[in-house]
């Protein structure tokens, strides 16, 4: 998936999972993106700015739910 802009994208899970999300540059295009992944309830769970250079990532354990 290629994201230009910033986006909300919204998952469910139906019983625990490892989720993980990563940024990989586009070819010769400057990025430096950051990740932020929110509960349902909008509370913040986990960030990441500058994991591996300017790109990131984030990994963590979620229950069921959205």
């Amino acid at each position: 998936m290629t994201i230009t802009q910033p986006t909300d994208i919204w998952f469910e899970y139906t019983e625990p999972t490892q989720f993980v999300a990563h940024t990989t540059q586009s070819g010769q295009y400057n990025s430096d993106p950051q990740l932020w992944l929110y509960s349902a309830s909008n509370q913040l769970i986990v960030t990441n700015d500058d994991y591996n250079g300017l790109q990131s990532y984030i990994s963590v354990e979620l229950p069921a739910g959205q």
